[in-house]
């Protein structure tokens, strides 16, 4: 697992998975669950992995940082992940 670098958003742990799957994202774990953030997308796009859906200003924070820091994110998905096997077609 590798730290989110690039990106803080309060009230939430960032990382992503060491060997995980395609479509590239990271993972917000928060007091009330889990989310995946898919960043490459036309608007960073959250999906609920676990728990409850986060608040509001949790949600908001997350796809405002990950549509500002898109390419960032992308380039420590790159370093720190490895991808061993195709993820969904999203």
């Amino acid at each position: 697992m590798g730290e989110v670098d690039c990106l803080e958003v309060d009230g939430c742990e960032l990382f992503f998975n060491s060997d995980d799957h395609l479509p590239p994202h990271f993972h917000a774990e928060y007091d009330r669950g889990e989310v995946r953030v898919f960043y490459l997308r036309d608007r960073p796009e959250l999906e609920l992995r676990w728990g409850q859906e986060a608040k509001q200003k949790i949600r908001r924070a997350l796809v405002e940082g990950a549509r500002t820091h898109r390419l960032e994110l992308h380039e420590e998905w790159g370093r720190k992940v490895g991808v061993r096997t195709p993820g969904p077609e999203r």
